[in-house]
């Protein structure tokens, strides 16, 4: 996966996206994070700013949770913008992760990255759109690198094209396309790496497809290495055929500009 990839339902499986399973994921996963601070007798400054966060967190649920069990806002109540709720969530997940990668711990960091690949799912399950996207495609990346069942695997395919059809125009706009590690890229790609490993050309084409749409410039590159990877990890005849149709494609339409 081009870059890194909660509330699960098994060991190595798939996210369950009600707000109280994340919050019961995250406070799980910030265990080492807590215990690290401690241990190092860190500046009471620093024990003060991950309590604070924590309160921050809790809130949010609560608020998610009013989202969840009453969608429509009473009389005299101002409607809850999703959109900007995921975004204050994914800021505060994401400086949990800082803090765990500052204090060495990496695999504590890499799971709350999981966790914002399921509240990303909640976020769009309740009509909003991601705005914070860089956390959620290294959780993805994580969890398609751990899932080897083809059925895990449609159904992460499923769950990213929901994410990646509720993201923000600014962000599908793909204005900085001289990075190749920007979020945007790197969803596109995993999202078709996804496709390809679940053996269903359906779904293949489809990811495909949006690649060389959104993609041009990497689409010939992606598929030169998918035939690579055919031969190399002994794909199956289906599979292989289409990479074929898309390599043959992308290479006429160079030849043709």
């Amino acid at each position: 996966m081009p870059k890194r990839q909660g509330c699960y339902n098994s060991a190595m499986s798939l996210p369950n996206a009600d707000i109280r399973s994340v919050a019961d994921l995250f406070l799980s996963t910030i265990e080492p994070l807590i215990a690290r601070i401690e241990e190092e007798d860190a500046e009471q400054e620093d024990q003060q700013h991950v309590q604070l966060l924590m309160d921050a967190f809790y809130q949010l649920v609560d608020v998610c949770q009013r989202c969840e069990h009453d969608p429509a806002p009473e009389d005299g109540q101002a409607a809850i913008d999703v959109t900007e709720l995921g975004e204050y969530g994914m800021n505060l997940l994401m400086r949990f992760a800082y803090l765990s990668s500052r204090h060495g711990l990496e695999q504590t960091s890499r799971r709350i990255e999981r966790l914002s690949f399921a509240f990303a799912l909640w976020i769009v399950r309740h009509g909003g759109e991601v705005k914070v996207l860089e956390p959620v495609v290294n959780g993805i990346a994580l969890l398609a690198n751990e899932l080897t069942e083809h059925a895990d695997l449609r159904t992460l395919y499923q769950q990213v094209g929901e994410i990646k059809s509720q993201i923000v125009m600014e962000i599908q706009q793909d204005l900085e396309q001289a990075d190749p590690q920007r979020p945007w890229r790197v969803l596109l790609l995993n999202h078709a790496i996804i496709a390809t490993r679940t053996h269903q050309p359906r779904l293949m084409r489809e990811a495909f497809a949006t690649l060389v749409e959104r993609l041009p410039t990497d689409a010939p590159e992606f598929f030169r290495e998918g035939m690579v990877q055919m031969d190399a990890l002994d794909y199956p005849d289906h599979v292989r055929v289409v990479v074929e149709e898309f390599h043959r494609l992308v290479n006429a339409r160079k030849l043709l500009h």
